[in-house]
Parts: C-alpha cells; sequence; structure tokens
C-alpha cells in the first residue's frame, strides 16, 4: 500500500497536501517523474505511433525493396531466359526448326555456282554442329546441316528443306548421342531418311556414333551401351543395304568404349585434336583415297578458316 493512502486523519495537513501536490512520499520531483511516465509514452511506442499512419507506404517500400533484390538475379539471367523463350516458343511453331538453314538454303541453292548432284550434307546434331573443322572440306561440295540438341525425328522432320531440297550427291548421316533416344527409335528413324535418300539418287553413308567421355557418362549414365547398340544396329544396317559406314567411334575410342584421354574437352564432344581427326577420315572416305586436299599435309585445324585455297582443284571422288 503506498503511504498516501495509509496515512491517518491525523496526519499534518501540510504534509497531506505536499503527498497530494507530489509524492506520497512529499517529493515533487519524484511526482513529476511519474507524471511524465504515466503521461508520455514510450521510445519504441512514440516511434509506432508515428509511423503508424504511414504503414501502406513502408508495405510500398518494402515490396519494391523486395522487387529490386529479386531483378538483380533476373537481369543477370535476362539474356538466357530471353533465349530460352526464344527456343520454346520456335519449337512451338516451328518443331524441327526449318528456319535454321533457311537463308542459308536459299543463298545456296540461288547461287551461280550451284550444280545439283555436286553436295555432301553432312547431317547431324550436336556433334554435327560442333564438327567446325568440317570447313575445311567445303571445296569437296561439303555442307554441314547439324542442328544442337535435335532428336531423330526431328531430323526426320526437316529432311526434305536441309537435304532433299539441296539435291546433294552424298548423305552423311550422324544420330545424335545427347539425346535419351531409344536406340531402335534411332535405328528406325536412320533407315527412313536413309532410304528416302537412296530412292531420290542420293548415296548414304552411315557415320557411327562417337564415344563420350568418361565422365559425363557417370553423370548423365547410359551413354556407352546406348551408343554401342546403336553403332551395332548401323553395321547391320550398312551390311544388309550396302551403305558405306564411316567408323567415327573407331576413330576416337579409347578404354572401356569411352573418348580417348587425348581427345576429351570439357564437354560432350571431342577436342580440336578429335575432330581433326575424324575430318581427315571423312576427307579420305569422300576421295576415295589416302592423299588428303590440305595443301603441304596442313592439319583440318590449321586449314579451317581457309580450307578453299587449301584443298582448290581437288574433285569427288567418281561414284
Amino acid at each position: 500500500m503506498r503511504r498516501g493512502i495509509a496515512m491517518s486523519d491525523e496526519t499534518d495537513p501540510k504534509a497531506n497536501e505536499g503527498g497530494a501536490a507530489g509524492t506520497p512520499d512529499g517529493h515533487p520531483e519524484t511526482a513529476a517523474g511519474d507524471a511524465t511516465s504515466a503521461g508520455k509514452p514510450s521510445a519504441l511506442s512514440g516511434l509506432w505511433s508515428r509511423l503508424r499512419g504511414h504503414v501502406p507506404l513502408i508495405a510500398a517500400v518494402a515490396l519494391a525493396v523486395a522487387a529490386s533484390g529479386i531483378s538483380v538475379a533476373v537481369v543477370l539471367k535476362a539474356k538466357r531466359f530471353e533465349d530460352l523463350c526464344h527456343i520454346l516458343q520456335s519449337a512451338a511453331q516451328d518443331p524441327a526448326n526449318l528456319d535454321y538453314y533457311a537463308q542459308a538454303n536459299a543463298k545456296l541453292i540461288h547461287a551461280q555456282t550451284f550444280e545439283p548432284g555436286t553436295l555432301t550434307v553432312v547431317y547431324g546434331a550436336g556433334f554435327g554442329a560442333e564438327w567446325q573443322t568440317l570447313r575445311a572440306l567445303e571445296p569437296l561440295g561439303v555442307v554441314n546441316r547439324s542442328i544442337p540438341g535435335q532428336s531423330t525425328w526431328q531430323m526426320v522432320l526437316r529432311f526434305e528443306t536441309d537435304v532433299l531440297d539441296l539435291e546433294p550427291r552424298r548423305l552423311v548421316l550422324l544420330l545424335p548421342a545427347e539425346r535419351p533416344q531409344l536406340p531402335a527409335q534411332q535405328l528406325l528413324h536412320a533407315r527412313i531418311m536413309a532410304e528416302i535418300a537412296a530412292e531420290h539418287g542420293i548415296q548414304p553413308l552411315l557415320a557411327t556414333v562417337p564415344p563420350v567421355p568418361a565422365e559425363l557418362d557417370t553423370i548423365a549414365g547410359g551413354f556407352v551401351g546406348r551408343i554401342q547398340m546403336v553403332n551395332r544396329g548401323l553395321c547391320t544396317l550398312s551390311a544388309a543395304q550396302g551403305w558405306p559406314l564411316i567408323d567415327l567411334h573407331q576413330e576416337l575410342v579409347g578404354d572401356d568404349y569411352f573418348l580417348g584421354a587425348q581427345f576429351c574437352a570439357e564437354r560432350l564432344w571431342p577436342n580440336a585434336q578429335g575432330y581433326a581427326r575424324v575430318t581427315e577420315l571423312l576427307n579420305r572416305t569422300l576421295v576415295g583415297a589416302v592423299a588428303s586436299p590440305l595443301a603441304d599435309g596442313a592439319s583440318a585445324v590449321d586449314a579451317a578458316g581457309n580450307g578453299r585455297e587449301a584443298a582448290s582443284g581437288v574433285r569427288l571422288a567418281e561414284r
């Protein structure tokens, strides 16, 4: 109980007056402090009372800050996201990506030097798309019509525009290794494309699927087994139909059916040395001789940028 309440009636009136005006103890300073604490809010409550009327503004600022934090990551990946959206939109409108070589095909067909029955079309997916040293064989009439990431059914869909319309003499068929397709499905599509080519007077050349690095097979799983099944099927198809076989796999294989260590790069496909090796193999196949069209024994890597000058005067082997 506070002393001011417990005081008797005999208490000095002045003391009562002091207690009433100040504190029960008669100390005015303490009374003033109690009055202040009772009449004024604390620092936190005062801050809240001042900010309470601005809650919508504060919320908007917080959302803006959060949004700006998210947009930083979005901006960093904006180009990649736009590219992905473009790819998805294109895939929905054009599943086989027929526009990929549309301009190049039109330019080639309408060129004054174009002659039907003289080209060799290398037709594939990722491996072919990365085959930069193939440019060294352009003087032999070799054109590359490979699109990265495609499956064999996409290759079938664009076969007319990217192969038949060019009226080539030969077709080098490269089945994709990077897509998880069933070997039987890939072999069926390979046979369909090869038979269509043969019906149009185009000689099919079946290329075996090249090996992949061991570490990538560990991550993805099942590459080696699937590649071996496809290549056995291609060998059987080649023997049954009399279509030539270009054994890219044998040129690049190392231990345990993986890509040879000397040909490995930091990706699925071979390095420049590996591609130069298969370029020489294709060259020997096309000219039907060991002699290389590359001048003075220059490598396919060195001649990739100026293969036309290095290989001038070399003709395709007679069929």
